[in-house]
């Protein structure tokens, strides 16, 4: 015995997407190939451009409204890594000698 297929309104089949609240995007699964395309999109959702990145150079952190706190949490990761000896005194070599492990 089978049971009787449940209909499902086309509003209750559409989806909100990962930034609804900023873009009010809604999408709806009937419609949706769920590809490269649509995994290209979501990733573009995800990685929304107008957020807040980190930046990746001293020259981007100078530039911010919230240097200082970079500045501190720089001085910071140094000075750690200062304390644990990470990095050794700097040994020049003579001219042409190549340090071992090196090309």
């Amino acid at each position: 015995m089978r049971e009787k297929e449940i209909q499902v309104s086309d509003n209750d089949n559409e989806q909100i997407s990962i930034s609804y609240t900023m873009s009010k995007i809604k999408w709806n699964r009937k419609q949706i190939d769920v590809g490269d395309t649509f995994a290209f999109n979501v990733a573009l959702d995800i990685m929304d451009e107008n957020e807040d990145h980190e930046p990746k150079y001293i020259t981007e952190c100078t530039q911010r409204n919230d240097w200082p706190k970079w500045n501190e949490a720089i001085d910071a990761e140094l000075k750690s890594l200062s304390k644990r000896e990470v990095f050794g005194p700097v040994v020049h070599t003579s001219r042409g000698v190549k340090p071992l492990g090196h090309k």
